[in-house]
């Protein structure tokens, strides 16, 4: 309880160390860790506050198989890693395993991306560059459509758009520009790629 009040660091880890069995699962060990981490990473007295930085650490640790039962349930460190702030990873990991039915869950990854890169939670780039494997994995997936679904293709590449003051020019001047360009090269279509898509500005 006082780790939990008091955000402290090595309280957190006392208590783990002496009491090694008392969570049963990772969900409730990720509950008391996450209970404990604290916005200010500074120091009181001979108390250390607990951070996101700290939990990600401890996490590391341990491989991938320890959390996913060893990878019978990979959505599980999947959970691990996106509530420990962990959003590139995350998807990375996600694009690697496969489901029950020995299918890859590259479509999941696609979308876990998309959605991350959408709140902000994960950068596209910068200027004309993709970063990352989370917008790497998003731009394959669009370019895979640019044959059959040009127009969708581009409302996927639509999530590296970051629009600024001057829309225009930040378009063309950053990954969507040039991830759109890319599709261009592989669609060589502009009229079938824009009509019935939604514009810059909107």
């Amino acid at each position: 309880l006082y780790a939990i009040i008091a955000g402290d660091k090595r309280a957190a880890e006392r208590f783990d160390a002496e009491f090694k069995s008392f969570f049963s699962t990772i969900e409730d060990f990720m509950w008391f860790r996450l209970s404990v981490i604290r916005k200010d990473s500074g120091s009181s007295g001979s108390s250390e506050a607990y951070t996101i930085g700290h939990l990600q650490a401890h996490l590391s640790l341990f491989s991938p198989a320890y959390y996913s039962r060893n990878g019978r349930e990979p959505l599980l460190y999947v959970i691990v890693l996106l509530l420990s702030q962990q959003f590139e990873k995350a998807v990375e990991y996600l694009s690697e395993q496969k489901n029950e039915h020995a299918t890859m869950y590259r479509l999941e990854a696609v979308h876990l991306a998309l959605a991350l890169i959408h709140s902000g939670l994960i950068q596209a780039g910068t200027e004309e560059d993709l970063q990352g494997h989370a917008p790497q994995i998003l731009a394959d997936f669009a370019y895979s459509l640019a044959l059959q679904e040009p127009a969708i293709a581009l409302e996927y590449l639509y999530a590296l758009y970051v629009p600024t003051s001057n829309q225009a020019s930040s378009a063309l001047h950053s990954p969507f520009g040039g991830a759109v360009r890319a599709l261009l090269v592989r669609t060589m279509n502009v009229e079938q790629l824009f009509t019935g898509t939604v514009p810059l500005g909107r």
